[in-house]
């Protein structure tokens, strides 16, 4: 069996780390393993055991390139797609080919059902934690059946480490891109409630994150204690230097940047979208916070999670056992290949 990850570029996103990381598990574990994608930055970070390929320019090059690689029909092919267009281009380019299965990973929820007709028409689909798969079925139509709900595991090796705050200044931090759905804006404005109503503390944000709104954002910030400081290739150390991990997001599925502060020790703030409630409440491994909660009862659940003692120490323990426990590869990986050899069964 050949497993070939389908990404549009090889960029440092959360839905590229996981399919790399992924990869790396499947071609650990005995798979003959490929990622397609555009060159970028990732490719520095994929594992020699991992096959990278490039495809050729636009939509039909995607597909072309996709039909050249599975041109053996001696031999069965997985394509796991990882964004919508490339899951297309697949179904296109496997079209006549009983070798050939598709596949697809729904990591997120998203905002609209634009492009229902064309969406997860995958023989399954790989949704990242029960919200999204929520949103599969019920939002997109899909039969249950096809969809198995996986984990995201922790893209970093970074070890927990002790996070005590000086009195004098704490740093919150998020990682994300710097996009409309990740609300930059909230964390800006939280950012400014702390320091506004605390005098005594340096409250310093830091943001580590490309994307559309970064210039604007860096613009916005200005004069503040808010810092937007553009793409880290070391989210381990962006999280060790972290006091309190900030998201405020306007929707998600199960986002890989808690996970990686859980297993960082960092006490995690987060809102009420996606699989994150179930996460953080069933666990008690975080502060929850209303999906619209505005800057000054964020800073009040920031405060909170900061503040030392055995509410916070619970909390960060119960999240370094969860990772342990959970969100390991060798425990959210098995179901992906299970899934493909049941299909290749069919």
């Amino acid at each position: 069996m050949r497993v070939v990850h389908v990404l549009r570029t090889l960029t440092i996103g959360g839905a590229e780390l996981c399919a790399v990381t992924v990869a790396e598990w499947q071609a650990s574990n005995g798979c003959s393993v490929s990622v397609l994608g555009a060159p970028g930055p990732l490719m520095e970070r994929i594992a020699t055991e991992v096959e990278v390929v490039h495809p050729r320019p636009g939509f039909v090059g995607l597909i072309r390139t996709l039909r050249s690689l599975t041109s053996d029909s001696s031999r069965q092919v997985i394509l796991h797609a990882h964004q919508r267009r490339e899951a297309l281009a697949a179904l296109i380019a496997a079209s006549g080919r009983s070798h050939v299965t598709v596949v697809a990973h729904a990591h997120t929820e998203l905002p609209t059902s634009r492009g229902r007709w064309l969406s997860f028409r995958s023989a399954h689909i790989f949704a990242v934690g029960p919200s999204v798969r929520d949103m599969v079925v019920d939002t997109f139509g899909r039969d249950p059946a096809r969809v198995t709900v996986v984990d995201n595991v922790p893209t970093t090796n970074a070890a927990p480490c002790e996070h005590v705050p000086d009195a004098q200044r704490v740093r919150v931090v998020n990682v994300a891109r710097v996009a409309p759905q990740k609300d930059p804006e909230r964390f800006i404005s939280t950012i400014v409630e702390l320091q506004r109503s605390d005098d005594d503390t340096r409250w310093e944000g830091r943001w580590h994150g490309h994307g559309p709104l970064l210039a604007e954002m860096r613009a916005l910030s200005e004069g503040t204690t808010c810092q937007f400081v553009g793409t880290t290739d070391d989210v381990a150390d962006a999280l060790r230097h972290a006091d309190v991990l900030l998201l405020t997001s306007r929707w998600e599925g199960l986002p890989l940047t808690v996970l990686e502060g859980l297993a960082s020790g960092v006490p995690v703030v987060a809102p009420d979208v996606g699989s994150l409630k179930a996460l953080i409440e069933e666990h008690q491994c975080g502060i929850l916070i209303a999906a619209d909660a505005a800057p000054p009862a964020v800073a009040a659940a920031v405060r909170a999670a900061v503040k030392p003692g055995p509410a916070r120490d619970a909390r960060v323990a119960a999240g370094l056992l969860l990772i342990r426990t959970r969100y390991s590869p060798d425990v959210a990986f098995p179901p992906i290949v299970q899934a493909y050899r049941q299909l290749m069964q069919v």
